[in-house]
């Protein structure tokens, strides 16, 4: 099966990710070998440490040093965009910079539910974006039931659940669950670095029966090509 990562952390130097291109470097040669064929480039966005030019003039001087060592015969395709830690306000920035294919910005919800979150993202949304929230699986186990579930009731948004996350068979059943229902999934590393949090497509939970037989990994895959359908090339020549 053919594997897409829309959340990871390799750009070098640009947060607590990958230190420098050696490491970004070895990031990419593993997610190849694991399978991985896209890999969207997300480093953290926090709106209260940078204002968007500043991240987005850091990015660009990150990519640049990636490029430096990009090889595409052994490293997956790569698009960029960010992780953008979801706070009151930040709907009133330049959202749209930090997108990626065009039109989906992955939002990192905060550890404590306020009701707020659902009007922010919705401002987002007014803006022609599609959330897609990332490592969804915190909010299913920090946030209550009624709360997680006001999230998964809008089927505007995508569920980005990390692959390490799929090892919990509590939580595989419920993301196939909510799946069965309507809500749409894609996956990610959400990679740091090369040991505590490694890139992990190689993860046997992937081929786990239930998520074969339920039709999630199909799913999983027809929504990822569908995302990356909307743009040729990911982020420039490399």
């Amino acid at each position: 099966m053919v594997y897409y990562d829309f959340h990871s952390h390799i750009l070098p130097g640009m947060d607590d990710g990958a230190q420098d291109e050696e490491m970004s470097k070895e990031m990419l040669v593993r997610l190849k070998n694991q399978g991985v064929e896209n890999v969207m480039l997300t480093p953290h966005f926090w709106c209260w440490e940078e204002t968007v030019e500043e991240f987005l003039l850091r990015r660009d001087e990150a990519f640049l040093r990636l490029k430096a060592v990009y090889d595409k015969d052994i490293m997956p395709s790569i698009g960029i965009g960010a992780e953008v830690a979801l706070r009151q306000g930040v709907s009133r920035m330049d959202c749209k910079a930090l997108s990626f294919c065009g039109d989906y910005i992955l939002l990192e919800l905060p550890e404590v539910y306020g009701e707020w979150i659902i009007d922010e993202v919705e401002n987002i949304m007014l803006k022609g974006l599609r959330p897609v929230f990332a490592h969804i699986e915190r909010p299913f186990i920090s946030y209550s039931k009624r709360q997680f579930e006001k999230l998964i009731d809008c089927r505007s948004f995508i569920y980005q659940t990390n692959v390490s996350a799929l090892t919990s068979r509590g939580i595989r059943n419920h993301f196939i669950k909510y799946f069965l229902q309507g809500a749409k999934f894609i996956l990610g590393s959400d990679a740091h670095n090369l040991k505590g949090r490694a890139p992990d497509f190689d993860n046997k939970s992937l081929e786990g029966r239930k998520l074969i037989a339920s039709g999630f990994m199909d799913a999983v895959e027809q929504n990822s090509n569908y995302i990356l359908s909307k743009v040729g090339n990911l982020y420039g020549e490399l």
